[in-house]
């Protein structure tokens, strides 16, 4: 799941497209292998080190990102079949290339305002309106958009 998200983040949106699971398509792997195979093999020897090594020890912040992302995706799924069949962060987390069903009302998200590097931690009441509880810019807002938003997960 690490390669797949930092390739998400790293590759033209015209090649990873759109999807609602974890992992990237037939499709977007052969295009990835032909036309981007140095993106391809920077994000299979990262997830080769692991999201630890990553998190702790590489300089691409990109890198650091889809660790720390992918470890709140694998602390969300339900069981081993999750990557493969059920949308990624059931919804809760809205990133560019994923498109999953929304979850309940009041129900904790987060999301990635791309052209602004921002983070957001937020609700929709019953009436679709935004209530926003933490936004930050950057790799920093990242880890504090992770913090506070897994602890709305623990408690819910």
């Amino acid at each position: 799941m690490l390669r797949d998200l930092i390739l998400s983040f790293k590759l033209p949106r015209s090649v990873v497209g759109v999807r609602r699971t974890s992992l990237l398509g037939r499709e977007s792997n052969k295009t990835a292998t032909e036309k981007y195979s140095d993106t391809l093999g920077g994000a299979h020897d990262c997830a080769m080190r692991g999201a630890p090594w990553t998190y702790e020890k590489d300089e691409d912040l990109t890198h650091k990102m889809c660790a720390l992302l992918s470890g709140l995706a694998v602390q969300m799924y339900k069981n081993a079949q999750s990557p493969r069949k059920d949308d990624l962060f059931y919804g809760q987390v809205d990133l560019p290339f994923l498109e999953t069903a929304a979850p309940p009302p009041f129900t904790t998200r987060l999301a990635l305002i791309e052209h602004t590097h921002e983070w957001i931690v937020y609700h929709l009441t019953d009436r679709q309106q935004p209530v926003v509880q933490l936004r930050q810019q950057g790799f920093e807002g990242l880890k504090n958009a992770v913090l506070l938003f897994g602890s709305k997960l623990s408690s819910a």
